[in-house]
């Protein structure tokens, strides 16, 4: 069964269901598994560092190799990006259908990421951060979520669950 919706669509999906590109936990065959039952895979990257034990650029061949031909996608966390940017080309030599951003300013990279053909996601903390992100974008493939723990105005009062937010076209767009 199918279920239709903003985010179904924008990300091209059938079921709305986005794994978490958590570092040295979300990894190929996880993402390929979550994108073969309908929803997307994100092959978390983490802090980009090989010292954590994972992240760098042979932990992300390997992980792109384990997911095989899937449509898949990469989250890093941007500040650590901002130290590692090599691995930014390298997720995108795999052709990653979206890119995930989380904790930082994603300006410096989202014109090389849309550039790619990738679609931004970008993890904000609040409604500036938000903010922030549509105008970084300036594209109407951009998809943002709230941490659960910072809720929008229009999601507070409900469930403790992630607030998702979709921005396709520039204007706010809720499914909480």
């Amino acid at each position: 069964m199918t279920i239709s919706t903003s985010v179904t669509r924008l990300l091209g999906i059938t079921h709305p269901v986005v794994l978490a590109p958590m570092g040295g936990v979300a990894g190929g065959m996880l993402a390929a598994a979550v994108t073969e039952a309908g929803g997307l895979g994100l092959i978390g990257g983490g802090y980009g560092n090989p010292k954590a034990g994972y992240g760098g650029t042979e932990f992300m061949e390997r992980e792109f190799r384990a997911a095989g031909n899937a449509r898949v996608g990469v989250g890093y966390i941007t500040w650590s990006l901002a130290q590692f940017p090599h691995l930014l080309d390298e997720a995108l030599d795999h052709k990653p259908v979206a890119f995930f951003l989380s904790f930082g300013e994603e300006k410096p990279f989202a014109r090389k990421i849309k550039g790619a053909g990738a679609l931004l996601i970008c993890q904000v903390q609040d409604v500036d951060g938000a903010s922030r992100a549509l105008q970084n974008s300036s594209s109407p493939s951009c998809c943002h979520s709230f941490n659960a723990s910072q809720q929008p105005p229009h999601c507070r009062g409900r469930s403790r669950r992630n607030c998702a937010s979709c921005w396709p076209s520039g204007r706010a767009r809720s499914q909480c």
